[in-house]
Formats: structure tokens, C-alpha cells, sequence
């Protein structure tokens, strides 16, 4: 590899005006985007929530809204009336975490309950399993079951799984557990935010959760951020080939090897350095290598934006007819023809999302249907859960999993995600254009 040609088209990329203005915006704004939020930090925020004595001064509200959205999701489950749950006082429920139990037909083997309610007056329990990426395993929700209903038998019972990511959890799903999402979450909180009626403390706090935490966050709400994602975008156009080269060149020290992308403060003082004389490296090696770790974190993010910045180019190209939207993490696809104003939602889209929760790179791959979209859009929603067969829910927005273990995003010819895009397409194109 020419390493002095890769060294200046390196620095020219970091002298970039743009790439300055990114490395500045490219920070934490809030403390909780540093916190780790899997399924333990998320099993305590959402106990805080759901437990009506708590800080945050809701009372009852987020346990009901949990209520609501366990009736809307129903099937064929076992449930308490919904009137006499939902108008009961819950003022004096217990909220626990990682409670310890013993199998009930293996006495000596434990399990742990991520959220347990218990509520002696209105003699109700509440089984909730969280589960942000990984799915249900060892025959855990009917070993919680059967517990329940061994130990509170005439108890009324709600059984959650609350599933950020909504996967399919195959033979591990229990019949009577309710299957959730996030959704009624960041509705109840973005009901309480459009209000102005919270204490600021209380405001900042729920905002940050609903930003940061549930990944609502929006460049374009703040005057500082909003130009952010144009500037990537650019940037990452104009580089492409020399950010190409960076994730596809690499070097090997002792029987590790790294993506030149990938070498940050931590690989850079840690192993690149410490080797430095018996690796031999040069002048522009070293030059190279010092630029990349001090400049690590906004070439990671415009690396993952030309990612699917090109995949979005790509499908356009493959089929005119679709519109693409791309975040960080995410592109989402609808056809042209049903859109109908830029501030309205989508009626449907296909989704590819980067799956963080996984060490190799793999994505998620969903449909989603959104009768939250404009009145001459929601028959067209509706047509698209039939085309997918979605499961039966009241829930204004519905997403199905398609397939959790996409392992590249090439869209040649005869490749799992071309297959899915151009089955999309067909679906899609069949339905009706917009009554405008």
C-alpha cells in the first residue's frame, strides 16, 4: 500500500472545513448518551418509570400507558378486564428488579425476574422480561410463568415481553406473554413533552430519555446540530474512496490484525506504539496512524453514513421509483408515489438497520406499517400489513422482523437484501397511488 499517497488524501479529508465543523458537533450532548443502556441499565429506568412513587412526579401515568399498550397488543392472551385494570389506584405497587426465584419443578435452580410488580391491594402481578437486541433463551418466560402462577394463583396477571427490538422469539415465546416494543414509551413521554406543563427538571430529564435513550433524538430540532447531517453526507461523498481504503486496508500486530479505520486512542497507544521499534514502521505509517486515532471518532461516524449513503445511491439507481432516507444507523425506503407532503410519516417503509448488539457486523432487516400517516394514506397502510401478513394489533405502528442476520448490504443480482428490496417494490407498487 502507497502509505504517503493515503497520508495526504488522509490529511486533506481532516483539513476539510466541513470535516472540522463535524469534529465539533461530533459530541455527547447529554450525559446519558455515555451510559450504557442495555438490558440492565434498561430494566432500572424503566422500573423508575413504570413505579408511581418515584422522582419523576407521574404517578400512575407510565404503568397505565404500559396497561393500554399490553390491551392494544392482545391476541389470544389470558387477561384481566381491561375497564377494572385500568381504572384500579396502583398508588402502592411494589417495583422490583433482578428479583431471584427458584424454578418451580428444580428447586435448586435460579432465575431472575428483570421486572417484578406486585400490588396486594388489587391483587395484581406484572412478569415483565426486557430484552434490547438478545432473544428470549432457556425456557425463561415459562419458567417465570409457572412460578407466577404457582406461588400467585388468584392473582390477576400481566405477562410482558418488552422488546426495543421486536424480534422473533420463535418456540421461547410464551402464548399468554404480550410481546411490546418501545413505542408505547416514547408515545407516553412525547404526549407529556408537547403539554408544557412539566417542571424543568422533570422536562429536561424525560427529553433527555426520549432523545438518548429511546433514540428520538433529531439533528434538526437544535439551531447548532442542524446542518449536521448534510455536512456528513457531503463530506462522505467526496471522500468516499479514500474512507473506502480506510476500511478496507489493514495492519497486523502479533496475531492481531486492524482495519486502519479502526485504529483509535486505545489500539494506538496500546498496541501501535509499544511495537513501533520492532514493527519497523515509517514516517508515514506513524504520521498516518497518529492522524486516524486523534481523528477516530468522526471518521467512524462519516464511515457509517457512507454506508448506507451508498447503498441509498445505489438503490435509486436500481429502482427510480423509491425514495431513501438514511441516518446513521438506519436507511429507511418507500416508494415515491406514496408520499404525500414531506411533514407527514410514510403510510409503510422497508428498513435496514445496523445491528449494534451483535460483535460482527450484521443488520436488521423490517417492514413497517404507520397509520399515524395522512387520512388518504391509512387504507394504503393497512393494504401493506395484509401483503405482509403482520400479526393482528390495534397499535397504530407495526413492525415485523423480515430477518435479524443480514450479513452484508450488497445488493447485486440474487443477494438476500436485493431479493427483499425488489419483493418490497412489487408489493409496494401495487397498491394504489395517493387520492390527493
Amino acid at each position: 500500500m502507497d502509505y504517503k499517497r493515503l497520508l495526504s488524501q488522509t490529511s486533506d479529508l481532516i483539513l476539510e472545513p466541513d470535516f472540522q465543523d463535524i469534529s465539533r458537533q461530533n459530541v455527547f450532548s447529554s450525559a446519558l448518551e455515555c451510559v450504557n443502556t442495555k438490558e440492565d441499565c434498561m430494566c432500572r429506568l424503566v422500573a423508575w418509570l413504570l413505579n408511581p412513587k418515584e422522582g419523576h412526579m407521574q404517578g400512575e401515568y407510565f404503568l397505565k400507558k404500559l396497561i393500554s399498550g399490553i390491551y392494544s397488543s392482545k391476541t389470544n392472551q389470558t387477561l384481566p378486564d381491561k375497564s377494572t385494570a385500568l381504572l384500579n389506584s396502583y398508588s402502592n405497587i411494589q417495583v422490583m428488579t433482578e428479583v431471584a426465584i427458584n424454578e418451580v419443578d428444580n428447586k435448586n435452580k435460579k432465575r431472575r425476574i428483570d421486572i417484578l410488580l406486585a400490588d396486594s391491594n388489587s391483587r395484581t402481578l406484572f412478569i415483565i422480561e426486557r430484552k434490547d437486541g438478545t432473544k428470549a433463551h432457556s425456557n425463561q418466560l415459562i419458567e417465570y410463568y409457572k412460578w407466577a402462577k404457582r406461588h400467585y394463583s388468584d392473582w390477576n396477571h400481566f405477562f410482558v415481553l418488552l422488546d426495543s427490538k421486536n424480534k422473533n422469539h420463535g418456540d421461547q415465546m410464551h402464548p399468554e406473554y404480550i410481546l411490546l416494543d418501545d413505542s408505547w414509551l416514547t408515545s407516553a413521554i412525547k404526549s407529556l413533552l408537547k403539554q408544557n406543563a412539566l417542571p424543568p427538571q422533570i422536562e429536561y430529564t424525560l427529553q433527555d430519555i426520549y432523545d438518548h435513550v429511546l433514540g428520538k433524538w433529531d439533528d434538526s430540532k437544535d439551531a447548532y446540530f442542524k446542518s449536521r447531517k448534510n455536512k456528513i453526507l457531503r463530506v462522505a461523498h467526496q471522500y468516499s474512496k479514500t474512507i473506502t481504503e480506510l476500511r478496507t486496508n489493514e495492519i497486523k500486530l502479533s496475531d492481531k490484525s486492524f482495519l486502519l479505520s479502526q485504529i483509535d486512542p486505545t489500539i494506538y497507544y496500546s498496541q501501535i506504539l509499544p511495537r513501533k521499534k520492532t514493527k519497523k514502521f515509517s514516517d508515514e505509517q506513524l504520521k498516518l496512524f497518529n492522524l486516524l486515532q486523534s481523528n477516530h471518532e468522526t471518521i467512524s461516524l462519516i464511515e457509517d453514513y457512507s454506508e448506507f449513503d451508498l447503498l441509498s445511491e445505489q438503490i435509486e439507481r436500481v429502482h427510480p421509483s423509491v425514495s431513501a432516507v438514511t441516518c446513521q444507523d438506519t436507511i429507511a425506503l418507500c416508494l415515491k408515489k406514496h408520499e404525500f407532503d414531506p411533514d407527514e410519516y410514510w403510510p409503510y417503509y422497508l428498513e435496514v438497520e445496523r445491528n449494534e448488539d451483535e460483535c460482527d457486523s450484521s443488520y436488521i432487516l423490517s417492514v413497517v406499517s404507520n397509520k399515524d400517516t395522512h387520512e388518504s394514506c391509512k387504507k394504503i397502510a393497512e393494504s401493506f400489513c395484509e401483503f405482509y401478513e403482520f400479526e393482528p394489533s390495534r397499535k397504530y405502528t407495526k413492525t415485523k422482523i423480515l430477518s435479524d442476520n443480514i450479513t452484508s448490504l450488497d445488493i447485486s443480482y440474487g443477494t438476500e437484501l436485493r431479493n427483499t428490496i425488489d419483493d418490497f417494490v412489487q408489493k409496494a407498487g401495487s397498491l394504489p397511488d395517493i387520492m390527493r
